[in-house]
């Protein structure tokens, strides 16, 4: 699995993901939503967010992270 993300600002969370290796883009940036299986956002990210909505044009699933940890661990 590929996993990439997004945030608004380099923070030590960034830092530590980017060394690992994750691609992060900042800011958030609809072109970086291309073919993704699915997009999981945290509470926080609303419904107008460019990706979020870039998302939807494109009809990929959208998830919050709660959901997405539920259906992980069921």
């Amino acid at each position: 699995a590929t996993i990439s993300g997004s945030d608004i600002a380099i923070s030590p969370s960034v830092k530590y993901l980017k060394a690992l290796g994750v691609e992060i883009n900042i800011p958030h940036d609809p072109k970086a939503i291309k073919n993704q299986d699915a997009i999981i956002h945290s509470a926080i990210i609303k419904e107008d967010n460019t990706e979020i909505q870039r998302a939807k044009e494109l009809e990929i699933p959208i998830l919050s992270r709660k959901d997405a940890l539920y259906s992980i661990l069921k």
